[in-house]
């Protein structure tokens, strides 16, 4: 088992570390300013997650001493039980007084002992488990489709990351072709002109400019022999798209669903409350049903 201590202990090294590194990337400047900022953004996270964690550690806290308060009361009650069982002349619970009461209950009706428990007791018992068991089906399959909702839920997440970042490469699409284009002319032109100059650090460099103005050149005639007209990249969002909307449309049934049981469930429970108002009346009549009069 984790233990939660050492967890919020790492966190804070973690802390203390991206501190450190921050101050040592603000105080280069120039180019670490962009690991200056991605050490800001991930001590900020960090010290999110620590806040979180110290936030929840507290609520299991304070539900630890909740726990402890009704374990006491249980334990007030479960003391008022034994007293029932043993304190005064005659306790209620004791088992001389629970044989005296069921011979004089099973007098009353004219029947053994032994009938009163197989069908009287029975009878009342019944009742109540067909009462109580009102529901059940329904929560059943209420938990079944919310369980169901919950893998819709997922795929739809899934569906629209994925349309979602296909979107974002094609409305950069244009404007990367273009820097790409961008820098291969002004890579073509700086190699021409450092290949004619004297010097072998202006040749040296005019290789450079050659290398940008190659891999630039191959990326282009790539991306034009791959989709000269965005028929490709339309068919890949046409399908994410479709996806996508498949998904909100298994939503949208699945939540539907969930509605649906949660009714039935409601209704299953309403039934079983207005049972409990005539259960004993009921209780009765199906005692007398199966002891007699």
């Amino acid at each position: 088992m984790t233990d939660i201590n050492t967890v919020l202990a790492q966190i804070s090294n973690e802390q203390a570390a991206l501190q450190t590194s921050l101050a040592a990337a603000v105080a280069q400047g120039g180019q670490a300013s962009a690991v200056a900022a991605a050490t800001r953004s991930a001590a900020a996270a960090v010290q999110s997650l620590a806040a979180r964690i110290t936030a929840e550690q507290a609520l299991i806290a304070a539900d630890g001493a909740t726990v402890t308060s009704a374990l006491t009361a249980r334990n007030g009650a479960l003391a008022a039980v034994v007293a029932a069982r043993t304190d005064g002349d005659q306790p209620p619970l004791a088992d001389a007084q629970a044989a005296t009461l069921k011979t004089a209950v099973a007098t009353a009706n004219s029947v053994t002992e032994a009938n009163l428990d197989s069908k009287g007791v029975a009878a009342v018992t019944t009742l109540d488990a067909a009462i109580a068991g009102l529901g059940n089906n329904e929560r059943t399959q209420l938990n079944n489709a919310q369980a169901a909702l919950v893998t819709k839920q997922k795929a739809l997440v899934d569906a629209r990351a994925a349309a979602l970042t296909l979107l974002a490469k094609i409305q950069g699409s244009a404007a990367d072709t273009t820097l790409k284009l961008g820098a291969a002319v002004e890579h073509y032109g700086q190699a021409g002109k450092l290949a004619q100059a004297t010097g072998a650090a202006s040749h040296h460099a005019a290789v450079v400019a050659y290398a940008g103005y190659v891999a630039e050149r191959t990326a282009l005639a790539a991306d034009l022999a791959a989709d000269p007209d965005g028929t490709v990249l339309q068919g890949k969002w046409t399908s994410a798209a479709n996806t996508w909307l498949s998904a909100l449309a298994d939503v949208g049934a699945a939540e539907e669903k969930v509605i649906e049981k949660q009714l039935a469930l409601n209704v299953a429970l309403a039934k079983g409350a207005a049972k409990l108002q005539t259960r004993d009346s009921d209780a009765a009549a199906a005692v007398g049903a199966a002891v007699g009069p």
